[in-house]
């Protein structure tokens, strides 16, 4: 028929490698820009709440005492650097004893960066919302009582740059993918295809395998090449993004076992290892020791010294008694002027108060102070072992702590120093 008009091949190649660039791209993009919009998500949220855990051992003794202002700082000095848009510090009776807010300031001109900025800010806002969780809620403790919250909001900018990121991203490949449809042809189809199939079996291995470490090869064709490139480092940024969350997840974790004055464990870092060391020992019928140890007179340094020295004092204290242990026992210390000693692989109680002994003779050298002073300090020692005094991690906790002030008592009686 003279007037049934058929495509060339020509066109029909163009038009389906291009539907083929398209289809791979828009596929291949989407798939990762989910799994990494998805991925920072779920760190985000975990970095939130590891932030809230934070500023929640941080501000115990603040909210304790309804000390809003030194509740105030302290919050204000550890959400300022993260990912916070608003945190909200209620009292144990639910009022509020501190709202911290980041300030976010629009330029007054030109009217362009004005335009710009607000567009960002609404931008982002949006995306926040969609994408980033909930506020977060977390409770402040004292020991085991609750005794306030902590709310937080994240702001959203890195999960909203990284989506803008990706979209241009996207943007970009698709256009490059367009272009190179363009000008190829069936010889050069084999030469599109590959890099294709390669870009899509990254994004999905890093959508359904989580690998995040995969890159795609070089590509003979120049558009190709430009867009595994743009992949690549969106890839990497992705990753190296990730890493950063994973450490400073780390971080926060460290800080919340850890004391910050001594950099011995904290109360709640012993308290779990010590419970877990009792499962151990009863399932293999083994005995474990705790100190518990007590500076004697340390209210007196703190009053006739300072706090500074006071603090030298704990520091030097703990360096001692670490000092007298072996590699795999625990110490930490508890609050004020306590410590506590975690034992196991120990034959008897004579052979824990040997380690005991050992301690106390530590003290006996005078602590050197800032401004050449020196000071004495003493320990008073209790011990408690599993199974003969307690049946469990708390009461083996009590026992000690109980046999350190019956230690004390005992030293007043016969004259010694009196009990703090």
């Amino acid at each position: 028929m003279t007037g049934d008009v058929r495509p060339s091949l020509h066109s029909v190649l163009r038009r389906t490698l291009l539907s083929v660039v398209v289809l791979a791209v828009l596929v291949a993009g989407g798939l990762l820009t989910a799994f990494g919009t998805l991925a920072l998500r779920s760190n985000a949220g975990a970095n939130l709440h590891l932030v809230a855990r934070a500023v929640g051992y941080s501000l115990e003794a603040a909210v304790a005492f309804s000390d809003g202002e030194a509740a105030a700082e302290a919050l204000a000095l550890i959400v300022d650097t993260e990912d916070v848009a608003q945190a909200w510090v209620y009292d144990q009776q639910g009022r509020l004893l501190v709202h911290w807010s980041r300030n976010a300031t629009l330029p007054r001109a030109p009217w362009v960066a004005w335009i710009s900025t607000f567009a960002w800010e609404w931008t982002r806002g949006l995306l926040a919302r969609l994408l980033l969780p909930p506020m977060i809620d977390e409770p402040i403790l004292h020991g085991d009582a609750e005794i306030g919250r902590v709310v937080m909001r994240a702001t959203g900018d890195g999960l909203a740059g990284f989506v803008l990121f990706a979209i241009g991203v996207m943007l970009a490949g698709l256009a490059l993918g367009a272009l190179a449809a363009a000008s190829a042809l069936q010889r050069v189809l084999p030469s599109i295809l590959a890099p294709l199939q390669q870009l899509h079996e990254v994004a999905r291995a890093g959508r359904v395998e989580r690998s995040l470490h995969r890159r795609l090869p070089a590509a003979r064709i120049a558009e190709f090449h430009a867009l595994g490139g743009d992949v690549n480092a969106l890839l990497a940024e992705l990753q190296a993004r990730q890493q950063g969350l994973q450490r400073e997840n780390a971080h926060l974790a460290q800080r919340a076992t850890t004391d910050s004055l001594t950099g011995l464990h904290n109360r709640a870092a012993f308290e779990l290892a010590l419970a877990h060391a009792v499962v151990v020992a009863r399932r293999q019928d083994s005995r474990l020791a705790v100190l518990f140890l007590d500076a004697d007179g340390f209210k007196q340094i703190n009053d006739s010294l300072g706090h500074a020295s006071g603090d030298a004092v704990l520091v030097a204290m703990a360096g001692r008694i670490r000092g007298q242990l072996r590699d795999h026992d625990l110490v930490a210390r508890l609050g004020g002027d306590e410590f506590a000693v975690l034992l196991d692989g120990l034959p008897d109680a004579p052979a824990a108060r040997l380690m005991s002994d050992a301690i106390q003779l530590s003290m006996a050298e005078p602590v050197a102070l800032q401004g050449g002073g020196r000071v004495t300090a003493s320990l008073s020692i209790g011990l408690a072992m599993f199974p003969d005094d307690a049946a469990d991690a708390a009461g083996l906790l009590r026992a000690a702590d109980a046999a350190m002030y019956r230690g004390k008592r005992t030293r007043a009686w016969r004259g010694g120093p009196p009990p703090p």
